[in-house]
């Protein structure tokens, strides 16, 4: 299991948002700053974001949404639970700054359910 700044003590997400439709929050993991197979070669920051791999835990699902135009409900995909890590798009541009349970500022993906690509399994 990966921690996030939004774990506790306990080990579970405190989060003081909750998403609605299929909103889905993020934590992206981090880039790496080398790489290499002895991890010896360092990554400059101008180029991080292309060995950045879109991947992240979820730290909060929305229900699910109405959809009009079919006349259904669309629930969320069951395996869409916080603490499971995924892969996204990359290329969401909507970002949120939220405290941690340390009190300091993260940034997190603000996403739909299509923008998300995995499930990974650990």
């Amino acid at each position: 299991m990966i921690k996030t700044p939004f774990h506790n003590k306990k080990g579970k997400i405190v989060l003081k948002f909750k998403p609605l439709r299929d909103i889905c929050l993020i934590y992206p993991i981090q880039p790496k700053n080398t790489m290499g197979d002895k991890e010896t070669i360092l990554i400059p920051d101008q180029y991080k974001d292309r060995y950045h791999k879109p991947e992240g835990i979820v730290l909060a699902v929305g229900p699910g949404y109405y959809d009009n135009k079919n006349g259904i409900y669309r629930k969320v995909s069951q395996e869409l639970k916080p603490g499971v890590k995924v892969t996204f798009d990359l290329n969401v541009p909507w970002r949120q700054t939220v405290k941690g349970v340390d009190g300091k500022p993260y940034v997190v993906v603000v996403c739909t359910e299509q923008d998300i690509q995995c499930v990974c399994e650990e």
